[in-house]
């Protein structure tokens, strides 16, 4: 999307609690696009996250993220968005 990230991920003890990857993530993605030329800020202060606890929760979380390209009208089809990885075991 042009103008926000989504990203589905799973956090474990090791690598720290939710709000500590995201806020490493902004960290490192700031530094780096500053590096690049980028001025001010590329974050938002909050996010938006979701539980997912059952197998439908992920389904339908995955099936939100994958089609936000079309209902954008950046895409005709989830598959053809050219920044989205999408398993096409999924699209069967």
């Amino acid at each position: 999307m042009p103008d926000h990230l989504h990203v589905l991920l799973s956090v474990s003890e090791r690598s720290g609690s939710l709000i500590d990857v995201v806020r490493d993530f902004k960290s490192y993605s700031n530094r780096a696009s500053w590096q690049r030329g980028w001025k001010g800020r590329l974050w938002a202060r909050s996010f938006h996250d979701h539980v997912i606890r059952t197998e439908s929760d992920l389904m339908e979380i995955c099936w939100y993220l994958l089609d936000n390209p079309v209902k954008a009208g950046l895409a005709e089809a989830a598959d053809e968005y050219p920044h989205s990885f999408i398993d096409e075991s999924l699209l069967s």
